[in-house]
Order: C-alpha cells, then structure tokens, then sequence
C-alpha cells in the first residue's frame, strides 16, 4: 500500500486539478404571440447543426413565459424553429462556435404569427404538461405531445426535448442514447421497441445512468450513460409487435420480410425471416442487428430467433441470461472489369485487360448465449459463448491478355476480340500473353468463441477489471483451377490443372486488465493492460498436371512441392496504455502513450525452404493533442502522432508462390519495419452576425522508409515477379478550407476545398532484378472542390450540389506515363411532403476524363426517385421507388502508383422499379 500511495502521490504533484466539463453553446430565446406580444408556453424549439455532410436535430420546450435557453454540443451552422399548434413557424440562423468554454448567443423574440385556421385534430389540452422534475429525473407525458393517430413510438421519442438525432442514432447532449424498457435493456436491440405504437407508453423517463464503477464509488467518472427509459402500459406487455413488409421489384425481384417481438419484463422474444433475391442480408443479436448489399447481384433467406430469462441475484433485479441464433443462406455474383498499364525502364510498357465472373454461395448459421448476473454486490460477470459454422463456395471465370501496345485502336473493351485473335489478325502481334481460367474455392470450418468480463469494486475508491477471450477455429479450404496458358511470343499453349487442400487450426487467448482509482475527489488515474497469444497452424497440399485426371490417379506424381507448405506460428503480445488530461484557462493537453511488445516465432516449410524465423520487437507510440480557445468565436487544435508499423513476418522469408503462373509473388529477407509521424493543425472561425464559419486545416505527414511493391517484368513470357521492399521516405502536405454562410432563414450555401501534396518513391518493373536500380519518385498534386447550394423549408427541401477530383501526377524516370484525370459531378435533389405524401427525386451528371478505359471517360446522367403514402393511420405504407432510370450507373475506381496505373469497374444492381408496401401490426391494450 506504501508503494501505491508514494505513486499516487507523485502523479497528484505533477498534475494540477482543474475541473473537466464539455463544452457548450446555449441559444436562449422567447417565444410570443406577434399580435398580442404575450408569452407562448409549452411551444416547440428545434434546432438543427449541419457540419460536414452531418445533422444533428434537438427538440425542447419554452417555459411558462415562454423563454428557452438551449445547449447546443455541436459546432457548425444552426437553425432554430419555434413552432406552436395555431401559429405559423418562426425561424431564425445562426452559427455554434467550437471550443471548450461555454458562450451564450441571445436570439431574442420569436414572434408565431397565428395561423388562419386552427387544426380539428388538436386533441390534446394545451394545459397538459409535458415534463415533470422527479429530482434529476426528467419524466415526459406522452398525452401532451400532438401525435397523429397510429404514430409509432419512435416519432414520440424525436419529439421529447433534447434529443438529438444525427446519421438515423439518438444523441442527448452528444452522448448516444440508451433506450431501455421498464428498467431494462431492451431484448432484440432499440429498433424493436422504436415501432411500437405511441399509445402504448405510460410515461418515459430521462436521466444519466451511472457506470457500475460510479455506482459503488460514488465518484463520476465520465462515462455515464444517457438512459431513456420507456414504461409500457401493463395492458400492453406480454403480447407480440412487429411489421411484415413485401417488396416487387423489376424485372423479377422480390422481398418478403417479418419481425415480430413479444414484450415481456420476464420472458421477451424475438423473431425474424426475410426472403429476397434483390442483393439484401440481415442477421440479428439480442442488442445488435447487421445488414448490407450481399455483392453486385444476390439473393438470400435469412432468420433469427432469441429468447430472454430474466432474474433476480446478488441484490440486483437486471441479471439475464439470453439465448439467439441465426440462420443465413446467401448467393451472390458479379462481375469485375480491369484496364491496368505498368511500367517499365527505358520506355517499355505492358497494357492489359481483365474480366472475371464470380458467384458465392454462403450458409452460415451462428448460436449465441450469454449472460449477465451479479455475484455479490461488489462483483458481477458477464459472459458469452458463440459456436459459428461456415460453409462457402466460389465459383470464377476469367479471360486477361497482355499487350506491349494500347488496347484503344481495337474497342472500348476488347477482351474478346484479343482472347479470340489468330496468327492472321493485326492485334496478334502484339500480344504477350493471355489465360482463360475456372477455379473453384471451397471453404468449410468452425469456431467456438467464449468470453468472460468480471468486475470488481475497490471499496468508494476504484474497480477492478479483467476480461478474458479464448477462441477456437479449424476447418478445411480446397482450391481446383484449370488455367488455359498463352505464351504468344515463345508459340506456347498449355493447360494447366490445379487441386489443393488446406487444413488449419487457430487458438487464441487474450486477456485484458484495467484500474481506475480515485487519488481524490478531482483526479482519477486509469492505466490498462493487454495481452494476447495466437498460435495458428496451416499445412495445405498442392498438386498440378497438365492432365486433368492425373491428379486423381496417380496424386504422388503431381504433388507441387513449391506451392505446398507447412506453417506454425506463434504470436504473444502485450500492450500498455496511458493517457491524463491537463487543463489551464482556455488551454488543454492530451498526452498519451501506448508501449507494445510483441514475440513472434514462425517455423515454415515450403519447398526447398526449411526455416524457423523469431522476431522480438518493441513498438512505442507516443500522441500529444493541445487546444486552445483564443476567444469565444477563435479556436485552434494541434496534434502530434508518431507510429511505428512491422511487416508480416512470411513476407520477410526467401520463399515464392506461382500458384498463378503469370503473377508470382516472392518475399524479401531484407524487409523492416517502418516508421511515420504526422502533425495536424487546425483552425476555426465563426462569425455570428454574418452567419458565417470558416476553418482551415493543415496536415504534414512524414513516412519513413514506408513498404511499397516491387515488380519483375520478363518481356518474353509475360511474367511479372513482385515482392515488398522498403523505398526512400516521403512526405504529404494536405490542406482544406471550410467556408459556410447563410442567406436569409431559407438559403445556404457550403463549400469546401482541400489540396494534397505528396511525394512517395517505388521501382518500374525491372527486367532483371539483380540490377540496382534507381527509384522512381512520383509526385502527386489532388485537387477537391465540393460546393452545395441548398433552400429548405418546411415543406420543400432544394440542394444545388457539385464535386470535382483532379489528380496531376508526375514521375522523375518515366515522364511519358504522366496523367491528370479529372472527375466531377453537379446535380441537385428535392424533396417535398404534402399531408399524407412524400416525394423525392435526384438527378446527377457524373463524368470523368484522362482514364485508360474509354468506358470511364464519358457522362453519365443519373437519376433516381421516390414516391410514399401513409395509409391506415400511419400503421402502414406504400412506396414505389425508381432506381437508375437512364440506366446509366457503373461503380468503379483507380490506383495510380510509381508503377503501374490501374483502373476497375463493375455493373450492381440498378435499373429497376420497385414497389414496396409495409404494415406494422400491433397488440390492443387490455381496458382498465
């Protein structure tokens, strides 16, 4: 105990307390009757930040004479919307400062002027209260919000004030919200509970709900959680929620889905199914949910079912133990396309081109347990179990071909006409080589991942924590291939077939141990500790032939010795953290410091290679963040970051792969670690009487030494060889400029510039790699406009918006490779709602110039929409959706490096029309 407190008393005279809050802007206000001038009670605040591409959305009331005072934890452009039953809205703009000292921005009157008619659904009494104070508990009466008929709970939640919704998540305060029901966590995730309907709930409860460590210590320690809890009726518990939706989709898509949940304090349940062929998958957890595009094309069946205990144990009524499981059954396929030009000293330059087809199959089902309980009032654990089964299998078909010349005199894309050409035809001649190939990959295993959290209490001082994982693999790949080869200049064609089996096995355990402490009332000092041991073990088979049937019959003579191998490698590593926060007046320091160390010991076997390889490494990676407010609308922050990267330790072996035969991948013994530092400053100025915010940035990057790829190119065969290899260091320059004024209440517009410069080094594909070459240095000057003109109102949203990329690159040995391709887009969108309808379209140019592939350098004008009705009282929907009507959508990208310049693009699924119709359908209360 001597030791620990003469530590904590050095740490308290190096650190002075001073007090850490957030920071905050409050809008204060008053809401009156233009014509009377009298005070508006009870009338509705909203208040809308845009920053960077992100909303951030907060409701509040005014007080009984009509005065409202709003903290705002966002910085950026804010409109603020007073709104009263029977008054027109009342809108004024201003701008939330950045920094960490509060500022007050007095708004002054918000004069409603009444409306010509007042509303017939108006049904609740402008004397009901919406909120009541239970201490530092707000409690919000869901009979005084205005609520149309069927509303569902989530349009009351955005209702309740202060709460914030940014990107489709609540936030409080900038804190994300804990929805919570009856007291409890809610069974199957918040995105249940959301459709349930509005009259469903008795009251909703706001308040900071303390960490476990707060609770027993007494002591904040930050990281509270901000809880809406949600009190059902009783009449409504016990019974079954949920929505069925059907979707038809052009030419032959469709989509089936149901979830359904049945509240319960004791025993919830949850259940899901969807069936699409419309490129859609979705699993679900007892309090997660994922979904997603499932490739180009796709369809899927997909279901879920949990099942929720909840008691009573160590004085503590939230313990549980859950149960779920997931059944998914995927397929997907696609095809990718690729136009790549590499380069090579004096001169000499390879075109190709490449198309591959693929298709996956995927059954993947998952059982989940876990459990929550207290074991004495000072000790709780939680812990899980989950058991994954994996069956995949790709299938692919590919045609490449390598030219010593442009592919543009004979097409946009002349794959075929190149794989097809004979000795007679012009393009012959030109050719290198080409391969069709069919592979199949064939993946099956399992895994067994097991966890345990135990917490412990330190008295009113502190806790104890330490987690442990232990995870478990093993499973079986197999790989088939027949490659038709073309050796075009040596007259050589030949099949290639190849089988081969990978059996392999994973265990890993980590662990993971935390102290908090309180030194005092003002100083909290938190260390933690990582530690973890992988040991992995794969040994795969390979065999080739040029005959089919000889891997079957007679398998000893087609064993492939260079591409068969034997791996075991062992993996420990420890990592320590550690960081405090220092501040005085308007300034603020952040050091933080991680120490890893890591033992790594690989023993492989491939080929003639026979090697046990140990690496002890020791990283340290110090960060230093300072911020400074110079004054109420001025802000500066500065961030220093120093890092240290390994590379893999196979790729620091002397072994080679030519399981492909036209692409051979080597390793390099001479291979090390990198290093790099970067420092970022940033400034920030808003100007509250022009509407106005400007920020400036500047980033410098040093890499050090940095890995980058190195190829070998045999102008003969075709043949490229690369390895990695440490280049000479280089270094990037970025800046962006912000500028974001208002016009009027209904008029924006935002721009944003960022220009990046950089210098990096690599190698052009050498022609005899035993030659010391020179490094070419390729500088790269990008250019980023990105300005957005918008009009919004209440009914009517209009956004004027364009973007352009511009890329100049320059290389110091191969000059005539330098390009500068352009992309750029303009377009607008709207939206409008009247009543009962919601409509939505958008129309873009996108175009772009200086690519390869003539397919890339064109317009195309894009142009979707979307048509929704509300039916039934809002229990139901009905929407038909235009997607890509000028068919006109591809997806695609480039890499443009010091050797090579490589572009890929792809046709999703677009060009359709669908209609969707969803229905929520819910339990009647019991009558009291």
């Amino acid at each position: 105990m001597k030791a620990k407190e003469i530590l904590f008393t050095i740490l308290t005279a190096i650190l002075a307390y001073v007090p850490i809050g957030a920071r905050a802007d409050i809008f204060t206000g008053k809401a009156v009757d233009e014509k009377t001038g009298e005070p508006l009670a009870m009338a509705s605040v909203k208040v809308e930040t845009k920053m960077d591409g992100s909303t951030y959305i907060s409701n509040y009331s005014t007080d009984s004479l009509g005065n409202f005072a709003v903290r705002s934890y966002h910085e950026g452009r804010a409109v603020v919307t007073v709104s009263m039953i029977g008054y027109h809205n009342a809108k004024k703009r201003t701008y939330c400062g950045s920094g960490n000292a509060t500022d007050t921005i007095r708004l002054g009157e918000f004069r409603l002027k009444p409306s010509d008619v007042l509303l017939n659904e108006v049904v609740v009494s402008t004397k009901a209260k919406r909120f009541t104070m239970q201490g530092d508990t707000i409690v919000f009466n869901p009979a005084a919000f205005k609520l149309q008929e069927g509303a569902r709970l989530k349009e009351l939640i955005e209702k309740l004030p202060g709460v914030v919704q940014k990107d489709g998540k609540l936030y409080w305060n900038d804190k994300p919200l804990r929805l919570q029901m009856n007291g409890r966590d809610i069974f199957g995730g918040s995105g249940i509970v959301a459709d349930l309907p509005a009259e469903a709930v008795q009251n909703i409860k706001s308040y900071n709900k303390a960490t476990e460590f707060a609770k027993h210590t007494g002591k904040d320690d930050g990281n509270e959680d901000q809880v809406l809890d949600i009190k059902i009726k009783a009449g409504f518990m016990d019974k079954w929620y949920g929505d069925i939706r059907t979707s038809l989709q052009s030419p032959k898509g469709y989509q089936a889905s149901i979830k359904a949940s049945r509240l319960s304090d004791r025993n919830p349940v949850m259940f899901s199914f969807d069936t699409n062929n419309i490129n859609r998958y979705e699993k679900m957890g007892t309090n997660w949910m994922s979904n997603g595009d499932i490739d180009y094309f796709g369809k899927a069946q997909n279901a879920s079912l949990g099942y929720q205990h909840n008691f009573k144990s160590g004085g503590k009524d939230n313990n549980y133990v859950a149960a779920t499981s997931n059944f998914n059954h995927i397929d997907g396929w696609g095809t990718d396309y690729s136009a790549a030009q590499y380069f090579s000293p004096n001169n000499v330059t390879t075109w190709s081109l490449n198309r591959n087809s693929h298709y996956k199959h995927e059954i993947t089902p998952k059982l989940s347990l876990d459990l929550y309980t207290y074991l004495t009032e000072k000790d709780f654990i939680l812990s899980s179990l989950t058991f994954n089964y994996s069956q995949k299998r790709n299938n692919s078909e590919s045609g490449s071909v390598r030219l010593d010349t442009e592919t543009k005199p004979y097409g946009d894309f002349p794959l075929d006409l190149l794989l097809s050409a004979g000795a007679s035809d012009a393009a012959y001649r030109h050719l290198i080589n080409r391969e069709r190939t069919y592979q199949q990959n064939i993946q099956e295993g399992t895994t067994t991942d097991f966890k345990v959290y135990w917490t412990h209490f330190l008295g009113k001082k502190g806790q104890l924590v330490f987690n442990t994982n232990l995870a478990y693999s093993n499973g079986n790949d197999r790989f088939s291939s027949h490659r038709e080869l073309e050796y075009i200049r040596q007259n050589i064609a030949s099949p290639l077939y190849q089988y081969s089996r990978s059996p392999h096995h994973n265990l890993t355990f980590s662990g993971y141990g935390l102290i908090k402490y309180n030194i005092s009332d003002a100083l909290l000092f938190q260390a933690s500790q990582e530690f973890g041991i992988i040991n992995d073990k794969v040994r795969k088979q390979s065999y080739r032939s040029d005959v089919e049937s000889r891997i079957e019959t007679d398998p000893e003579s087609t064993i492939d010795q260079a591409n068969s191998f034997s791996s075991r490698k062992q993996h420990t590593k420890g990592r320590t953290n550690a960081s405090v926060i220092y501040k005085t007046g308007n300034w603020q320091f952040t050091p933080t410091m991680w120490l890893t160390l890591e033992q790594e010991k690989l023993d492989y076997q491939r080929g003639q290679l026979d090697t046990i390889a140990n690496r002890n490494s020791t990283k340290f990676i110090p960060q230093m963040e300072v911020k400074w407010k110079m004054d109420k609308s001025n802000r500066l922050d500065f961030k220093f970051l120093y890092n240290t990267e390994l590379p893999d330790l196979l790729s620091t072996l002397n072994y080679r792969d030519d399981t492909d035969p036209f692409w051979i991948v080597e390793g390099n013994p001479r291979l090390h670690r990198s290093h790099s530092h970067s420092t970022s400053l940033t400034y920030t100025r808003t100007l509250d009487k022009q509407q106005a915010m400007m920020l400036f940035k500047v980033i410098y990057a040093y890499n050090i030494h940095p890995i980058a790829t190195v190829y070998n190119f045999d102008p003969q065969t075709g043949i490229y060889r690369s390895h990695s290899e440490n280049v000479k260091s280089g270094n990037t320059w970025y800046m962006e400029m912000v500028y974001d004024k208002s016009f009027g209440d209904y008029i924006n517009l935002s721009t944003k510039a960022a220009a990046n410069f950089s210098k990096s080094y690599g190698y052009l594909a050498a022609f005899d790699r035993n030659i010391v070459q020179e490094q070419n240095q390729m500088k790269v000057f990008s250019l980023n406009l990105d300005p957005k003109l918008s009009y919004e109102r209440d009914w009517l949203q209009l956004e004027l918006s364009g973007n352009m990329n511009l890329q100049r690159n320059r290389y110091s040995l191969a000059s005539q490779y330098n390009s500068t391709p352009i992309r750029y887009t303009y377009g607008l969108n709207a939206t409008a709602k009247l009543k009962h309808w919601e409509f939505n379209t958008e129309i873009y140019d996108k175009a772009a110039t200086g690519y390869l592939a003539p397919e890339l350098n064109r317009h195309r004008l894009l142009w979707d929409a979307t048509v929704r009705y509300l039916l039934n009282k809002k229990k139901g929907w009905i929407g038909i959706s235009f997607d890509d009507i000028l068919n006109q959508k591809r997806d695609y990208s480039a890499i443009i490096d010091s050797s090579q310049h490589k572009e890929d693009w792809n046709e999703s699924m677009h060009h359709f029309v669908k209609l969707t119709f969803n229905y929520h359908f819910d339990a009647k209360g019991k009558k009291e």
